[in-house]
């Protein structure tokens, strides 16, 4: 019989609720190391070896284990398990996104914002203001956005930042346009992308919150914030790669883009009713905004 290779994708005959595995490592005379995607990491010995069944094609497709990201080695703490942090998002808010915890601590501020940014940045407002050639209006408006005080997703020292770049800035009409772009252009995301990040380096404020907290108060049905220690958390414990570099790229924010929609998959039986919710639950499952 033909010996599994790391990376080969297989389902447990006896415990087919498992789900999909991928083993970790090559087998060895030991057994396996596999991570299933329903229950997370599982040794098993080599007596159980033809309970370990191949899956090919169709059959192998797994979201989870396609973007996994997992330390391995016999040292590796064994992760939890997508299950288990739902669970933990339960306890600490029942009733899930439904409920009266989650919607006046999280949620309620968070579609103000939502309101505040289509009145200041919204797309009719921001092009009458293009129209009329005013640049500086639009700059204004973004200024005034981030430093919202309710704005708390986003540091006191980046809101500085971005303040002085603001204040210092000699010509607004690049960074208009590139937020116009940005929010509303017809190009590609990714050279939308570029453009914005560009413009934010220039004033000294190219930060993750700052730089997606736009798009994400702006279309919170689609767009996604980067807060980098919460998120990397998550994605740790989803097991999930988000390729994160700290300077702004394209990759990285594609990466979690495919995240946030995994993740409103991953707890669609919560009733997630858009980004706004799965922000929510990747800020409250990070044991440093609400202990376990």
């Amino acid at each position: 019989m033909e010996r599994m290779t790391k990376g080969t994708r297989v389902r447990h005959e006896s415990k087919t609720h498992w789900g999909v595995g991928q083993l970790l490592e090559g087998e060895s005379s030991n057994g396996f190391r596999i991570y299933f995607e329903n229950v997370g990491l599982k040794e098993i010995s080599s007596d159980y070896r033809n309970l370990i069944h191949l899956v090919l094609d169709k059959e192998a497709t797994s979201g989870l284990l396609d973007n996994l990201a997992l330390p391995i080695g016999p040292q590796a703490r064994p992760p939890l398990t997508p299950a288990q942090a739902k669970e933990r998002f339960l306890e600490l808010f029942p009733g899930g996104f439904q409920g009266e915890r989650l919607e006046k601590g999280e949620r309620e501020y968070k579609v103000q914002l939502h309101i505040d940014a289509l009145a200041l940045l919204g797309k009719p407002v921001i092009l009458a203001l293009l129209m009329a050639g005013d640049f500086a209006g639009v700059c204004q408006r973004a200024r005034k956005f981030i430093d919202a005080g309710k704005l708390n997703l986003i540091s006191p020292y980046e809101k500085i930042a971005f303040n002085n770049g603001m204040a210092a800035l000699q010509d607004p009409q690049p960074f208009a346009l590139a937020l116009n772009d940005w929010l509303y252009g017809a190009e590609s995301k990714e050279k939308r992308f570029n453009a914005m990040s560009n413009a934010l380096d220039e004033l000294g404020a190219a930060k993750w919150p700052v730089m997606t907290s736009f798009g994400f108060f702006v279309d919170p049905a689609a767009e996604v914030f980067i807060k980098p220690e919460n998120l990397k958390y998550a994605a740790a414990l989803f097991h999930f790669e988000i390729n994160y570099k700290p300077d702004l790229n394209w990759n990285t924010y594609d990466s979690v883009t495919r995240f946030y929609r995994h993740l409103h998959k991953e707890v669609s039986d919560l009733g997630p009713r858009d980004m706004i919710d799965v922000q929510d639950f990747i800020w409250c499952i990070d044991p440093k905004n609400y202990g376990h």
